[in-house]
């Protein structure tokens, strides 16, 4: 119900500025902008469930969060090091913040 109330906006704020001559709003606008809200929705959800499941936990150890993913501590640890997930570095520990790990069950890793 929450996207269509946007999109219905969008249409109608596209139409007053194409009417205006300012912007011209596309179809594929439209689209791509429905589906960032779709992915921030799924973000905000995810985030939601996980702050859930670990109440008042923000950063996650490369064990934490291999876990959660259902993925080997291993393959964190290299995609860590190739720079594909992201990590806060505590003296000589690095942890995986909860919106990077939001980010990495919505989007996925890449292999």
């Amino acid at each position: 119900m929450h996207l269509i109330n946007l999109s219905q906006s969008m249409t109608v704020a596209g139409s007053q500025a194409n009417v205006l001559g300012k912007a011209k709003t596309t179809t594929a606008d439209k689209s791509s902008h429905d589906f960032d809200i779709q992915t921030q929705d799924s973000l905000d959800e995810t985030k939601e469930l996980l702050l859930k499941s670990y109440p008042g936990k923000l950063l996650f150890s490369i064990k934490e969060t291999a876990s959660i993913l259902g993925v080997s501590y291993e393959f964190v640890r290299q995609k860590i090091q190739s720079g594909d997930v992201k990590t806060k570095q505590f003296s000589t520990r690095k942890l995986i913040h909860l919106n990077e790990l939001t980010k990495l069950i919505i989007q996925g890793i890449p292999l």
